[in-house]
């Protein structure tokens, strides 16, 4: 097994090693295979409508619509169409850069030949078109997985490679994030990575400076926030290849000036569809120098990227000297590049007062650059002693843990809200999607039909006794946090289960309902949904702590808590029915404690 800092030649004609090591394939595969389990496990998608345009794109392009979504948009509400911009040449394009639905158009081609895998299908065109982008998002994320695997292990030891990918695959935001919808993220942590990969050749010439400029070209390209990435590698290239970088140059170039016109074409300028992006007040983003403010936020929030990845803080004492693929005397010279690229990335996001990432688990802004981090961490480990590695290790599976609530939990708690406070630790995702409890599984009838409730028709298939298990708290303070205990037996002749069907369809979960006195019945509510049970049989009793978040607001409130059944529109009480819900008269005043 090699040593870290002693890469292999990466000469023409050698073929990557990565590839010609014995068990190489099979090693690769599984690690993919595993990856791809992972990020699937959820059976749902979890994104925002800013990928609903790429998500139409690649179907729309094996269809013969080209880069137009007019197929699409005006069956969009407006409220959700904001990825779609009507061009000045009166066609709808993505608002958003379209590199993505590019690259993963090859994985749409049965829908050139299957009418029922279209988004528009009547009857599952929404099924499939969230199915088929929940496939692509984590077939790119782990293809970056794969990629930075591949480029770890030659610069440290196979195992030591291996415990950072996983530790990137999961602990980061490439789980959450990039692996669970068309982003722009999950696209760019493969380009770099790629990147990265092809830059361990010491000086890349012909074909390979080609590919190298073509990944670079994409990166900004596809995300042009990440053009000093680009701007790192292509000035490493050239350093090390002279006159022979000028292959990286024509294509990173031409990408480039393709971006361009592509934006000048559709939308009048050549920054593209940024310019006329409004905040949902419809004014545009302010923009200034970066801010103290918006950097703390950035790097130690609750959104913050070492909260979430706490591990990453070895590089604030351990820093790598060693880029990948660096000649002799030029280490610590390349390492500095793509470190100010890094930095230069975190300052240009600090310029925003919008750095939290809009509604999302994570620090979703800083996603692109994990890859690079991660090569800084190979560098790094071998330099940690026994107890820095058991820290590195503790805070991994911290990051992991965190992840895993995102993947199975969020939005639940309106966990993606930043407004709800950046420096509350009671209002981090996290916490928020803890206790909102399992979200459900929109895609569990590809796998677990039998699980799935049906729709229940009447008051006999609702009937049910609710009981407080322990009393309900007579006082609460404003927006705190408190479980309550109750008892729900079923006296219906059907199952109920908070699984759901498709979309988490006729779920049966525990409703939260908070009445401010007097008010109307209906008038200011105060609402969220739990989990209740994965099977309730006919006759069977559940009875569980339910986390509740009080109002913000004091005053005198009526707690109401029931079961209802989701028609994806709503929630249909049981109290619609004739069942009797679990009712409390609670104050809440005071402060949170």
């Amino acid at each position: 097994m090699k040593e870290s800092g002693q890469p292999d030649d990466l000469g023409e004609g050698a073929g990557p090693p990565e590839l010609r090591r014995p068990g190489s394939w099979r090693r690769s595969l599984l690690l993919f295979l595993f990856c791809l389990a992972v990020y699937n496990s959820n059976l749902r998608c979890i994104g925002a409508f800013d990928s609903l345009a790429a998500s139409f794109l690649p179907s729309g392009l094996w269809r013969g619509d080209g880069l137009y979504l007019d197929r699409y948009a005006p069956h969009v509400p407006e409220v959700l169409r904001y990825s779609m911009y009507l061009s000045r040449h009166g066609h709808w394009v993505s608002l958003y850069p379209i590199v993505t639905p590019i690259l993963v158009a090859p994985l749409y081609l049965p829908t050139a030949f299957f009418p029922q895998l279209r988004p528009d299908d009547p009857r599952h065109g929404e099924a499939i078109r969230l199915f088929m982008e929940k496939g692509a998002a984590s077939i790119v994320a782990a293809l970056s997985v794969l990629f930075l695997f591949w480029t770890l292990r030659r610069l440290t030891t196979e195992r030591a490679a291996l415990g950072l990918v996983l530790v990137y695959a999961f602990g980061t935001s490439t789980w959450v994030i990039s692996s669970q919808a068309l982003w722009q993220h999950g696209p760019a942590e493969l380009l770099l990575a790629v990147s990265l990969y092809l830059l361990l050749d010491s000086r890349p010439e012909g074909g390979r400076a080609l590919l190298l400029g073509a990944t670079a070209g994409l990166l900004t390209a596809n995300r042009p926030h990440d053009l000093f990435f680009s701007l790192a590698i292509a000035a490493i290239v050239v350093r090390r290849s002279g006159r022979r970088a000028w292959p990286f140059l024509v294509s990173s170039g031409a990408l480039g000036l393709l971006l361009l016109l592509y934006n000048r074409y559709y939308f009048n300028t050549l920054f593209g569809g940024y310019v006329d992006y409004r905040q949902p007040n419809g004014t545009p983003l302010p923009v200034h120098l970066p801010a103290l403010p918006e950097l703390a936020g950035l790097l130690v929030s609750n959104r913050g990227l070492l909260v979430f990845c706490p591990f990453l803080a070895v590089l604030l004492w351990r820093w790598p000297t060693r880029a990948p693929g660096s000649p002799p005397g030029r280490e610590r010279e390349e390492t500095l590049v793509l470190a100010a690229a890094w930095i230069a990335t975190l300052l240009f996001h600090a310029c925003f007062s919008t750095w939290a990432g809009g509604y999302c688990y994570g620090p979703r802004y800083l996603t692109d650059g994990l890859p690079l981090l991660f090569v800084f961490l190979a560098g790094a480990w071998g330099r940690l002693g026994r107890a820095g590695r058991v820290l590195f290790a503790t805070a991994a599976v911290y990051s992991v843990a965190l992840q895993a609530i995102g993947a199975f939990c969020y939005p639940g708690g309106d966990s993606g809200n930043a407004s709800r406070g950046v420096w509350d630790v009671a209002h981090a995702g996290p916490v928020l999607a803890y206790q909102g409890s399992l979200q459900s599984p929109f895609f569990l009838p590809l796998v677990a039909r039998p699980l799935m409730t049906g729709e229940l028709t009447g008051p006999a298939d609702c009937r049910a006794e609710i009981r407080w298990a322990a009393p309900a708290p007579g006082e609460w303070p404003v927006d705190a946090v408190r479980d309550v205990r109750l008892r729900l037996t079923n006296r219906s002749p059907r199952f109920w289960s908070s699984l759901g069907g498709w979309f988490g369809k006729d779920a049966v979960r525990w409703i939260v309902r908070w009445q401010p006195a007097g008010r109307p019945p209906g008038e200011g509510l105060v609402q969220a949904d739990a989990w209740l049970a994965w099977r309730l049989g006919p006759g069977d009793t559940s009875e569980r702590a339910i986390t509740v978040r009080s109002p913000p607001s004091p005053g005198e409130y009526t707690l109401t808590i029931e079961p209802g059944q989701s028609d994806r529109v709503r929630y249909r009480l049981f109290s619609e029915r004739g069942v009797a819900p679990a009712v409390a008269r609670v104050r809440v005043g005071g402060h949170r404690r």
